[in-house]
């Protein structure tokens, strides 16, 4: 499939639109790949076995001689959900450099956009929808596809905001397969949608081919219709589908993006005519979206490049649902026992089956309790659930998915919280850690990816500034904070500079970066570490908690002592604060009385910090709500 001119050549200069008929093709031509029906096939069946909808793999003869009774375990599917949630909690930070250089003013303007940034970023994860999503198709499917959407904008409100991202089902869309997260050259999507939600989506729009006309389906016709308004839709006599029941009715899309144009086009049915129902200019320099799976394998057979992080969980999942399946069968013979009639050669009155031919096979004799059958032949009893062989294959499926659980699940020894030092907690951390690197590295690539394509995008609107306010405090850096309520214009002109964007997902829980803390705590007392360091480990602002921590000791000191020993005291808290916060060493305090005024107390000792180091009973590390996942939003 090629873009043509209107001469019909193929095109190094000016470039037509796709008419409906072309863009279908193209899209189709995606779809049936081998490569691409291959991932779909697979991705039905994963999708099957962790809905427990497969029907197991069990040998003929138990299929020939009696029912099956399946027995699928919902364990992969509550493993994912406990991960997810874990995932959840994990903050994602967000930096920007400036390739520009790193004086003041450059640094500035990295940081200015860093905040815009991170306002951006948490409208498009409201809700925490964006990436509670990329990780279940992580964890679980061939590929997760994110798709950014560059709205109309209105200028007449202050706070439009025309970006959002979609998570569409991930066998809906076909595009050319590649290695890691990429950005595809080409997309299609195939969808239904209901025609009263098509025709509320698509009329009125202010660009397109309807060009702010309105769109009604013909149910009676079975295709779409073009007109100026309401009224004139409804004395052409296409009112049918402004009834209930034809409003309900499901009708089939294909979309395309091909790095240039985006094309929605609604496919006629019955042999009609498909309608290109809105298109436009793409507005982030290619395919508006990011390609990305769990694992990477350097297979490069069809379906066999992009899997699952879980993908082995579904080969041990799917073995031992099979050995189950077999077992529950089979045992069903214990309270329902049956029997097989071995026919005797030669012998008279031998048992036909339903061709006539002696000695061929019945179909089963099935008895209730108190009935009785007389056959000729010999009675073979039909055994029940004692195969050594199957005991054997259950237990090693079972072992094997058992270590794959542990090892994508948090410490399930007690020993390890009773008898385990924090360091020993840190490395089995750590090893966990490490197995969540490439699908969250995967998640981080796609962000950064997608906020790459908003600035390419801003430069396309009217110059104009968008204004961003924060909803609660956010925590977006290594101690940076923007504080709730705190508002921002966006402009093109901030995007002045060569910026580079970091997205970094730290894969720590409450529970993990207190155990942290402990061990950083261990290292202080040992003298391997500063109190300083384990502020820091603890607290997302440490300076911030090194003033509370100094404040709440003078209050304590003031609560305690009176007259010039108080005084005395609250100068040294206020000299410990300022050696604290800035480094700054004040001489002895000045005292009034005794001494005289302006006279150094003869008693002065040198600075000491007046903080003393808190236990390690304090409450949780702050910033990690399930709430504000992904963006370091405080609840």
């Amino acid at each position: 499939m090629h873009r043509v001119t209107q001469t019909g050549a193929c095109a190094a200069g000016p470039i037509t639109m796709l008419t409906a008929a072309q863009a279908q093709e193209w899209a189709t031509e995606l779809e049936n790949s081998a490569e691409m029906q291959a991932y779909i096939k697979l991705m039905e069946r994963r999708e099957a076995i962790i809905s427990m909808r497969l029907p197991s793999t069990v040998a003929e003869k138990l299929l020939e001689t009696g029912d099956v009774l399946e027995l699928a375990s919902p364990s992969l599917l509550q493993l994912a959900l406990t991960k997810r949630a874990k995932w959840n909690t994990f903050d994602t930070h967000l930096t920007v450099f400036n390739r520009d250089g790193d004086t003041l003013d450059e640094k500035k303007q990295a940081d200015e956009l860093e905040k815009r940034l991170v306002l951006c970023l948490g409208q498009l994860n409201d809700g925490n929808k964006w990436f509670s999503e990329t990780y279940w198709n992580l964890m679980l499917s061939s590929y997760d596809v994110t798709i950014l959407h560059c709205g109309d904008d209105d200028p007449d409100d202050e706070w439009s905001f025309p970006w959002w991202v979609e998570k569409p089902a991930s066998n809906t869309c076909f595009f050319p397969i590649q290695g890691g997260p990429f950005r595809p050259p080409v997309l299609a999507r195939r969808y239904t949608m209901t025609v009263g939600d098509a025709e509320k989506l698509y009329s009125g729009r202010k660009k397109g081919p309807l060009e702010g006309q309105h769109v009604r389906f013909d149910a009676s016709g079975k295709t779409w219709r073009k007109f100026s308004d309401d009224h004139a839709a409804d004395t052409a006599g296409y009112a049918m589908g402004r009834s209930g029941k034809g409003r309900l009715q499901q009708v089939e899309f294909v979309c395309l993006y091909d790095g240039l144009d985006i094309y929605h086009i609604a496919k006629g049915s019955e042999g009609k005519q498909s309608e290109t129902l809105w298109s436009t200019k793409e507005r982030t320099g290619g395919v508006p979206a990011v390609i990305a799976s769990g694992a990477v394998l350097s297979n490069r057979g069809p379906g066999e490049r992009l899997v699952p992080s879980y993908w082995p969980g579904y080969q041990y999942l799917s073995g031992l649902n099979n050995v189950r399946a077999m077992r529950m069968s089979m045992s069903i013979r214990v309270t329902n026992p049956v029997a097989v009639v071995e026919p005797v050669p030669g012998s008279p009155g031998a048992i036909e089956d339903n061709s006539g031919e002696q000695g061929g096979r019945t179909p089963a004799l099935r008895l209730t309790p108190g009935d009785a059958a007389f056959v000729n032949g010999k009675i073979v009893p039909w055994p029940g659930d004692s195969n050594p062989d199957l005991d054997k294959l259950e237990q090693s499926w079972a072992d094997e998915y058992r270590e794959f659980r542990q090892a994508h699940t948090d410490i399930d020894d007690p020993n390890l919280y009773t008898r385990g030092t924090a360091n020993v907690q840190l490395q089995q951390i750590e090893a966990r850690g490490r197995l969540d690197s490439d699908p969250i590295g995967a998640k981080d690539w796609c962000v950064r990816s997608i906020l790459e394509m908003l600035l390419v995008s801003v430069k396309s609107y009217p110059k104009r500034a968008f204004s961003l306010m924060a909803n609660s405090n956010i925590h977006y850096g290594e101690h940076k904070k923007i504080d709730s309520g705190s508002r921002m214009k966006f402009n093109p002109s901030d995007l002045g500079f060569d910026y580079v964007i970091k997205v970094e997902t730290e894969k720590l829980t409450a529970q993990d970066k207190k155990i942290r803390t402990e061990a950083e705590y261990d290292d202080y007392l040992r003298g391997l570490s500063t109190y300083e360091q384990v502020l820091d480990t603890k607290y997302d602002d440490p300076g911030e908690q090194w003033e509370k921590l100094a404040i709440d000791e003078g209050i304590k000191v003031a609560e305690s002592v009176g007259g010039a020993t108080s005084q005395e005291a609250l100068m040294q808290v206020v000299r410990d604060i300022l050696f604290l916060e800035g480094g700054y060493v004040l001489p002895p305090p000045m005292l009034m009385g005794a001494g005289g005024a302006g006279q150094a107390s003869p008693d002065a000792a040198p600075p000491t910090n007046a903080v003393k180091a808190p236990t390690m009973e304090a409450p949780v590390v702050p910033g990690a709500t399930q709430g504000n996942i992904g963006t370091g939003v405080d609840g």
